[in-house]
């Protein structure tokens, strides 16, 4: 079994794409499609209800729906764009005379090559999304 953690960040654009194609959710059906804990879930959804990316609605006394704002969807949809930018394929050589620079090299070292560049793209890619989202909230609170 493989655990993975996902930052605030994932988290926050989890629900952000849940509640996009969903339009709105109650708490519960959130966590089914998140499978993200209700305590955790909940202090995500309190934060972005506070930036107002997400309105919460009640039914009853008992029953919150959560919605998207429209700053939500506009937040949501430049996370897409910026995720379908950022995926770059990089294809070791795989014919004879493709390697210009003389470099021969087995498929083994071709998959691990790759692994090591995915993982940095990843993370560049990570690092560029928090920056851009911290910029966003500073921009939020003046």
């Amino acid at each position: 079994m493989t655990i993975t953690f996902k930052t605030n960040l994932e988290l926050h654009v989890d629900i952000l794409h849940y509640l996009t194609y969903h339009e709105s959710l109650q708490n519960s059906n959130l966590k089914d499609k998140t499978k993200i804990d209700g305590s955790t879930l909940n202090r995500h959804l309190d934060f972005l209800v506070q930036n107002n990316l997400v309105e919460k609605r009640p039914i009853n006394k008992d029953k919150v729906l959560y919605t998207i704002t429209e700053l939500g969807q506009t937040l949501h949809n430049w996370f897409r764009k910026l995720n379908n930018a950022l995926k770059l394929e990089v294809h070791p050589p795989h014919k004879k005379g493709d390697d210009q620079m003389g470099l021969k090299m087995t498929m083994k070292e071709a998959r691990r090559m790759r692994q090591r560049i995915e993982l940095e793209q990843d993370l560049i890619k990570k690092r560029q999304m928090v920056l851009e989202y911290e910029y966003m909230l500073e921009s939020l609170e003046t």
